[in-house]
């Protein structure tokens, strides 16, 4: 599960360094740089200032490897790398296209941030599927398949549009629930093609080089 409040947009590969046992530690660059010795920050300011996101790329590595005790106070959370790592460590300084995004997960207090809307939203999907036993095939070429899907909902559901209080979701309350960080994960976004028929083919997914951090499978968390 990945949700994004949209508003940190996303963290570049200046933001974070990857350690060699494959966790993602991101930065604060501000409390880096107030620890780093003169000749240094001369060196990263000069890329700074000629916005060369590759060099100091580059220069954040070479420092976290050499120096990492100049780090202690400049990492926010850490989360496991996971997909990711690989692309970093086969990552070329002169090759601008591998500049690896990451989408974070919604935090608060720098702890992710399980909205309980979400899981409520989650456990109604998994419910309706649940009681549609053997599913129903509707195209995705079909004519107003938005309203399509509303109106199974409402029959599985028993309710209609016209009183939405008889929703028996409605009834069910879930908190929000803070999750530690490092129960984060990053992954690879892959993209399901459609066949002819307009219908979505699972079996071919492609590789994509967009990441998302989600929650690793298997967390028990408190709601």
């Amino acid at each position: 599960m990945h949700i994004s409040d949209g508003a940190e947009g996303e963290i570049i590969p200046t933001e974070y360094v990857i350690s060699d046992s494959g966790v993602l530690y991101r930065i604060n660059l501000a409390r880096l740089i107030d620890k780093l010795p003169e000749n240094a920050l001369s060196e990263l300011m000069e890329y700074m200032d000629k916005e060369d996101l590759i060099k100091i790329r580059a220069f954040i590595q070479s420092t976290w490897k050499k120096s990492r005790d100049i780090f202690s106070d400049g990492i926010e959370y850490s989360m496991q790398a996971g997909d990711l790592k690989e692309y970093y460590e086969n990552m070329q300084n002169e090759h601008i296209e591998n500049q690896l995004y990451v989408t974070p997960f919604i935090r608060t207090g720098r702890k992710i941030f399980l909205p309980g809307s979400s899981v409520k939203g989650a456990l109604r999907t998994a419910y309706i599927s649940k009681l549609l036993k053997n599913g129903i095939s509707i195209s995705l070429k079909k004519p107003n398949i938005d309203k399509e899907s509303k109106r199974l909902e409402e029959d599985i559901l028993r309710y209609s549009r016209f009183n939405v209080t008889k929703d028996p979701f409605k009834v069910l309350k879930i908190s929000d629930s803070p999750v530690f960080s490092a129960d984060g994960i990053v992954k690879k976004v892959e993209i399901i093609p459609r066949d002819k028929s307009g219908e979505f083919d699972v079996d071919k997914m492609k590789d994509t080089k967009i990441f998302a951090e989600v929650i690793e499978s298997g967390i028990e968390i408190d709601i």
